[in-house]
């Protein structure tokens, strides 16, 4: 018999032009059913950051972290509640985690889809702006997320 473990996060994610969540970046989060209203107020409206040519929208979400992730937004909450040391990698349900996340090119801008990197760069250049491009790869640095305490 498993035991549902709920947990919640609310924050903005960069969504590429094909749908594809790039990042998601939970300002709060916590264990239980839903997020207190009082941190709903802080998410932004959706619109588009036009220098990476994607969209910035606003997660409301609650899963069950016993069960295997259901998609990307899934997989960044559970990596948060780790990276906040709320919860152990062992606690979770972490099936299938990697096949949910995209490869992403992690920039000095933030996600960008590794298919549009080439424009992004150029369009920076062309007015005079450098874009540093910190790796490719489907799991971003840590810190650029959560810095934990004592560390």
């Amino acid at each position: 018999m498993s035991t549902t473990k709920l947990a919640w996060g609310v924050g903005v994610a960069t969504v590429a032009p094909n749908d594809a969540v790039l990042d998601v970046f939970f300002r709060k989060l916590g264990w239980g059913e839903v997020a207190p209203d009082e941190f709903l107020s802080s998410l932004p409206e959706a619109h588009t950051d036009p220098r990476r040519g994607v969209g910035i929208v606003p997660v409301n979400v609650s899963i069950d972290t016993s069960a295997a992730p259901r998609d990307a937004t899934d997989a960044y909450l559970r990596l948060h509640l780790m990276s906040h040391r709320l919860a152990l990698p062992n606690s979770m349900n972490l099936d299938g985690i990697f096949g949910l996340l995209a490869n992403v090119a992690w920039t000095s801008l933030g996600a960008v889809p590794i298919e549009q990197i080439d424009e992004v760069t150029f369009n920076l250049r062309r007015r005079g702006e450098h874009l540093t491009i910190h790796g490719v790869d489907k799991f971003p640095r840590m810190t650029d997320y959560v810095v934990p305490s004592g560390v």
